[in-house]
């Protein structure tokens, strides 16, 4: 079932003793945007009333939920304003015992994807996210959006904030286009939604809801899966392309459910902590091999046709190499084979004739925390050598969408984890394409964004994963 963040509610969840006049601006904004109705913003409530039904309720109306973690999120003593308070109707013990803001989460949590959830970190909240009650701690394999609390970013990420539920893009004609598509190869009716931006009309007698599941399309701005995983349309491709690399959370349901065996990644000690690193699970899955990869594409293409997600031929795998080339920005690339592109383009920029790397520009050492690569925050790991006057946050594998995404709203295709892609080198060659350099990756050449990396289908590494995309055809 497909959902867009453009559609007709949004739930806000947040702690009343952490970060409520934040919060209270936001939703002020989102109200003015998107219209009074259409977000549900309690700042308490009421006494008598039966608060889980009063949240289920809720829910029920919106479809996208909003959920606020700031620094003071774990903090749920009775002094500092807990959010257990105002609820008479259940027993005394019951109410000693339940935290609302918890119960809320969960609630979100337990009717995804029909309603996607968007974690938002406000400041430097990251660390409250790690120490979430073990109810709701699958919230953290979400990617999460940050805000910042000084009051200088406020609109500057306000504006963020609205552009990621609300896209730009307007539904105009190739919107209807894609969307007539999908009917009639689904052979189901559909009622076309308005955006978000407009107030719906009432649904009548005569009129016909809007038909489930639907399904993806080019001409949407974003599909959301039955894993979770957001897709976006990258201009000059014909396929859905996945925002972030493929994550430990969402591998680990293809391995529970096919009986892969999943190979744990060594990675070295956290220097910082002097402890072994260990992968979160919303950080991207390593170990995988190009074969691992598209089993998992298989079995994703598989289950969500049984499930009427997909419809026809759509299907899910690997980018290739020139899909992958055309998302990072490489849209005119010389060469009959990825190998013939890599040396050519090499050559190229020997002479300084193109921009080459995923930040858009030829300078080096990369921006600071523009990526994640063996910067100097690697020092003392197993990384021998590091890149000189850079560093990011992570010496190890970071949570996907971590760092700046491009243009096409992809993260990480410069850093993390090398990606697999569908090709092989050459046409006789026994070696398949990686793209995108890793987190261990210290040299101007591996970084450029036409660097080709190579290993056999079953090779597996720990900087190694992937991303998917959704072909139509």
């Amino acid at each position: 079932m497909k959902k867009h963040f453009q559609s007709k509610g949004i739930f806000i969840s947040y702690r009343r003793n952490d970060v409520e006049d934040l919060v209270g601006r936001i939703s002020d904004k989102l109200k003015s945007r998107f219209g009074k109705k259409r977000v549900f913003f309690d700042r308490h409530i009421p006494g008598g009333t039966k608060w889980k039904q009063h949240i289920d309720d809720a829910l029920g109306t919106c479809h996208v939920a909003l959920i606020f973690i700031g620094p003071d999120w774990l903090n749920r003593s009775p002094s500092a304003g807990n959010d257990e308070l105002d609820t008479p109707t259940e027993s005394k013990n019951d109410e000693e015992k339940t935290d609302y803001v918890e119960y809320e989460v969960k609630a979100v949590l337990n009717r995804e994807p029909e309603i996607p959830c968007l974690p938002i970190v406000i400041g430097d909240a990251k660390d409250q996210l790690e120490q979430l009650p073990a109810s709701i701690q699958e919230l953290i394999a979400r990617q999460w959006f940050p805000f910042r609390k000084e009051p200088e970013y406020f609109d500057r990420d306000m504006q963020s904030l609205i552009e990621q539920l609300n896209p730009k893009h307007p539904v105009g004609l190739l919107t209807l286009l894609g969307t007539l598509i999908a009917i009639l190869m689904a052979g189901i009716i559909v009622l076309l939604i308005e955006p978000l931006s407009r107030e719906k009309e009432p649904v009548t007698e005569n009129s016909t809801p809007a038909a489930e599941p639907s399904l993806p399309s080019l001409f949407t701005d974003l599909h959301l899966n039955s894993l979770g995983m957001q897709f976006v349309p990258v201009e000059g491709t014909e396929v859905l392309f996945s925002k972030y690399e493929t994550t430990v959370q969402e591998y680990l349901e293809f391995a529970q459910s096919t009986g892969t065996k999943v190979y744990p990644p060594a990675f070295g000690v956290i220097p910082s902590t002097n402890e072994e690193f260990k992968q979160p699970v919303n950080h991207p899955a390593v170990m995988v091999s190009w074969t691992d990869a598209n089993r998992f594409c298989k079995w994703l293409t598989e289950r969500e046709h049984e499930k009427a997600w997909l419809t026809g031929r759509q299907r899910y795998r690997l980018p290739t190499d020139k899909e992958w080339s055309t998302a990072v920005g490489l849209s005119e690339e010389a060469g009959e084979s990825p190998e013939k592109k890599m040396m050519i383009a090499s050559a190229a920029e020997i002479k300084n004739l193109i921009e080459v790397f995923p930040w858009n520009c030829n300078s080096w050492p990369p921006p600071n925390k523009i990526g994640n690569y063996g910067g100097e925050e690697s020092i003392s790991t197993d990384l021998p050598k590091f890149i000189e006057e850079f560093h990011d946050s992570h010496p190890f594998t970071s949570p996907v969408g971590a760092y700046p995404a491009n243009k096409h709203l992809l993260s990480d295709l410069g850093g993390n984890v090398w990606e697999w892609c569908e090709d092989k080198l050459h046409a006789d060659s026994e070696y398949h394409v990686l793209r995108g350099g890793s987190f261990r990756n210290i040299t101007k050449e591996r970084i450029t964004s036409f660097f080709r990396n190579k290993d056999p289908a079953q090779a597996r590494y720990n900087n190694v994963g992937f991303r998917c995309v959704i072909e139509f055809e």
